[in-house]
């Protein structure tokens, strides 16, 4: 597993994410997973950050080849990688997820794939 920290929000916040060439997906763990799913992850609250905007009619579901799923709301913030800021970024917010995906050290996903992959559409 490689790991690319990412702040997501204002202020920051630090997470953890996971490289995936096989999706076009950024998710993040979020305050309604549950307290045992979260434990030992940094966690997203969307109402810590002042420039976050939930997509209220979009949701989203994910799965992988080893049968685990992710899945829930979506919102736009700004995401930093790398000294780099991109503005109102989609971010999926997981509210359901399989226990496989909650075994690693990450704290979500970043997929680098092509964008039509992507399970959320968005202008």
């Amino acid at each position: 597993m490689y790991l690319c920290e990412v702040s997501i929000g204002t202020p920051p916040q630090k997470f953890n994410l996971d490289f995936d060439t096989g999706s076009a997906e950024l998710w993040v763990f979020s305050t309604e997973l549950s307290k045992r799913i979260q434990k030992g992850h940094n966690v997203f609250n969307p109402l810590s950050s002042s420039s976050f905007n939930e997509l209220t009619d979009k949701t989203w579901k994910t799965s992988y080849g080893d049968g685990s799923s992710a899945s829930r709301d979506c919102g736009s913030d700004d995401i930093t990688i790398g000294g780099l800021t991109i503005k109102n970024q989609t971010v999926k917010l997981a509210s359901q997820l399989d226990q496989q995906l909650a075994q690693g050290k990450g704290d979500g996903l970043l997929g680098f794939a092509f964008s039509q992959i992507n399970t959320v559409k968005t202008n």
